[in-house]
């Protein structure tokens, strides 16, 4: 059964108010400029029909909290296409890293903390 189907079943069924059905979990290395540190992180991809217009959710399996940043940072949102939500998840990330590199920090896996709800 496809996504969509399922989405449509839960949306029948009276006892669920909302639901996400995972489509897609990928792991990606990521390349943020520095040729020691290429951290891996992993994307969840969901699909619902709770905003029509934006019927995919991203989230990612690390925050990112560079000593630039006061607090951690996870970019996990709601998009009209799984891939931006796949581009925007990865963006979120390796923009902060390299950021924190160019202003002459060394890289450290630190920097990536593993979110518990993921």
């Amino acid at each position: 059964m496809n996504s969509d189907k399922i989405i449509l079943q839960l949306n029948n069924n009276k006892k669920v108010s909302n639901s996400y059905v995972l489509i897609r979990e990928i792991k990606v290395v990521l390349n943020v400029g520095h040729e020691d540190f290429q951290p891996e992180i992993r994307i969840k991809i969901y699909k619902s029909n709770l905003i029509k217009e934006h019927p995919y959710h991203a989230e990612v399996s690390h925050l990112v909290k560079t000593p630039l940043q006061f607090s951690p940072y996870c970019r996990d949102g709601i998009y009209s296409s799984e891939n931006k939500a796949i581009n925007d998840a990865i963006d979120g990330i390796v923009d902060f890293l390299k950021d924190a590199i160019s202003a002459g920090y060394d890289p450290k896996d630190e920097w990536l903390i593993k979110n518990k709800y993921f």
